[in-house]
């Protein structure tokens, strides 16, 4: 009985840990199978193998109310963004408790510790700003940066909430802050942080893509064609659903990528 159980918690083991790797498939239907045989087994066994882990999105993902993609959307994660799971995963998904909970797909999950160098993230605040617990002028109140005082981003990904930009960091407190109202800006690079290179991306869409004087804000001439190519700045901001990316080249613009998780206006894939 124990030769059978300890193969049946090695395969279980292997299951659970090919869910969120994507090292190698597993039916299914067999990884339930044995998760439910071990836990029989010893109830203990299973619950300790993955809650509580760190996993990072491979890409700009969606946190989701159910194991659904047609289930409620409740929270977009950028590139590199960390979750912590919250079970071992069923039918490719797998339960998060941070930054929110819900359920995200598994195979859009990596190991933690792939983020870009911290010094690319660092922000230097122009005034004095509120760190919310959300991006929201009505999130609720963590602290007071002063203006001069340094942050870290967790990404340099900014969201537009009612017309005001915010972003995320991670130091020196975990929360929110407005990066700016239009193209006014509350923050600016650290001194001594690597300019931001442009990187050439060509246009996918076959219809071309519409230039913008802000993201989301009006169409200006003269846009840029099927397969031509554009120079990106590394600034972006999602607003909705739709990811906006400026441009220097062709012109000084925004263009659209596309949707959160399906940026398929430019090539490469998601362009960044």
């Amino acid at each position: 009985m124990n030769k059978l159980f300890q193969a049946g918690q090695a395969t279980a083991l292997l299951a659970t840990l090919a869910l969120v790797t994507g090292d190698f498939a597993i039916p299914v239907s067999a990884i339930a199978q044995d998760l439910e045989i071990a836990q029989a087994e010893n109830p203990t066994l299973i619950a300790q193998t993955l809650v509580g882990q760190c996993r990072a999105a491979k890409q700009d993902i969606f946190i989701y109310s159910e194991r659904s993609t047609n289930s409620t959307r409740i929270r977009a994660l950028p590139l590199n963004a960390q979750v912590t799971l919250a079970d071992n995963g069923a039918a490719g998904w797998i339960a998060v408790s941070a930054p929110a909970t819900g359920f995200v797909q598994a195979a859009d999950l990596k190991p933690c510790g792939s983020a870009p160098p911290t010094s690319d993230l660092c922000r230097q605040l122009r005034v004095a700003l509120n760190v919310r617990a959300t991006p929201s002028a009505t999130g609720n109140y963590i602290s007071t940066l002063n203006a001069g005082q340094r942050v870290t981003l967790r990404s340099a990904e900014e969201r537009v909430v009612a017309g005001r930009s915010w972003v995320e960091i991670s130091a020196p407190t975990a929360g929110w802050i407005s990066s700016g109202v239009g193209t006014e800006r509350n923050i600016e690079n650290c001194p001594g942080t690597p300019p931001v290179t442009g990187r050439a991306c060509r246009v996918t869409y076959p219809l071309g893509l519409r230039t913008h004087q802000s993201p989301g804000g009006a169409a200006i001439a003269p846009g840029v064609g099927f397969n031509e190519t554009v120079t990106i700045t590394g600034e972006r901001r999602v607003i909705g659903d739709r990811v906006w990316l400026q441009i220097t080249r062709p012109v000084n613009a925004w263009v659209s990528s596309g949707f959160v998780g399906n940026e398929t206006n430019l090539t490469p894939n998601p362009c960044r």
